[in-house]
């Protein structure tokens, strides 16, 4: 499962998340030797550091699906509660493509169906600030009172938690590229 979860990740990133996004946003890819982009992954939960036009580095934290996520409007980060707030990625670059993931080696017009990129340091800031509280006991996303209660949800095999962001509901609640910087089919 991880190769093929690896391989599909991988494939993403160079065919449709360098050419639809990283290159639309001029943001350039740092290449590292192989050691030290696994610490960084491992570590840090970064994959991969960009240089944007003004030559700041920008560290992403990638999560690609394949095309059966299409109805869902929400991105979603492993939950372990003294690592919430410890991710180093500057941004996920969150993206469900128009493929499956066992047809990764066919040609065929590749896009996304829907992306976002999130600011990770604003949307943690939101969180330590009470504006976004993160709650076990609901299925899903709501704003009240102008705050915004997200799910903490465990996997079906139980081997782990995570948090999921309705994408449309962060827009309304911050609604100036604060949180989402970039979207494609989400809202």
């Amino acid at each position: 499962m991880y190769k093929t979860d690896s391989y599909f990740t991988n494939f993403v990133h160079n065919n449709i998340a360098i050419p639809l996004i990283y290159n639309y946003l001029d943001w350039h890819e740092i290449k590292f030797d192989k050691e030290n982009t696994e610490l960084c992954d491992i570590k840090k939960e970064v994959d991969y550091v960009f240089e944007n036009t003004n030559g700041k580095q920008i560290k992403i934290q990638e999560r690609f699906r394949d095309k059966k996520y299409k109805n869902f409007n929400d991105f979603t980060l492993k939950y372990k509660q003294e690592e919430v707030n410890k991710i180093d990625a500057d941004y996920l670059t969150y993206g469900i493509t128009n493929i499956a993931k066992e047809n990764t080696n066919q040609n065929q017009d590749l896009d996304f169906i829907k992306f976002a990129i999130i600011n990770l340091k604003n949307l943690f800031e939101k969180i330590e600030n009470k504006q976004i509280i993160l709650k076990t006991d609901i299925k899903k996303s709501v704003i009240e009172n102008k705050i915004m209660y997200v799910p903490i949800l465990t996997n079906v095999d139980k081997s782990s938690s995570f948090v999921a962001f309705d994408i449309k509901l962060l827009n309304e609640l911050t609604n100036n590229q604060e949180i989402i910087i970039i979207q494609k089919g989400f809202y």
